[in-house]
């Protein structure tokens, strides 16, 4: 199955525990970093992505821009939910439906720009030291 209308797309209810509830009151009291990737809006789709992810612009089969932006907005809210943890790809990839190769891609250049797991150690913590914004080309 391939979700061919962004509307199709399934809310980012991505296994969340009674954890985030005990956690709620932390994270509203402390504030996260911004991310690196200060050219990065939601709401918008910035020309390094139309450029790295050509297929969803080209006009042709179905991949379209509001595809990209859907699979995109789902992933970067999901991983906002909980940002004091590590959002991995196969929760990403069971909640989506489509190519899988074409999702990886849209996950790993998230997490290349410090988008989305940004600032987290090995052990789930902050680790402003290890904070390496890759240039996705």
């Amino acid at each position: 199955d391939i979700y061919h209308h962004p509307e199709d797309l399934p809310r980012p209810d991505l296994d969340l525990q009674e954890e985030e509830e005990l956690d709620c009151e932390v994270k509203r009291e402390t504030a996260l970093p911004e991310s690196p990737a200060n050219w990065f809006d939601l709401q918008q789709i910035h020309e390094r992505e139309m450029e790295h992810f050509g297929e969803y612009f080209s006009g042709k089969g179905y991949k379209t821009p509001e595809l990209f932006r859907a699979y995109r907005n789902f992933m970067v809210e999901a991983y906002l939910r909980n940002p004091r943890r590590y959002l991995a790809f196969v929760p990403c990839r069971r909640a989506l439906k489509g190519d899988v190769s074409s999702l990886l891609k849209i996950y790993s250049f998230l997490k290349a720009q410090g988008i989305i797991n940004y600032c987290l150690g090995t052990d789930g913590n902050y680790d402003f030291k290890s904070l390496d914004v890759a240039q996705v080309s």
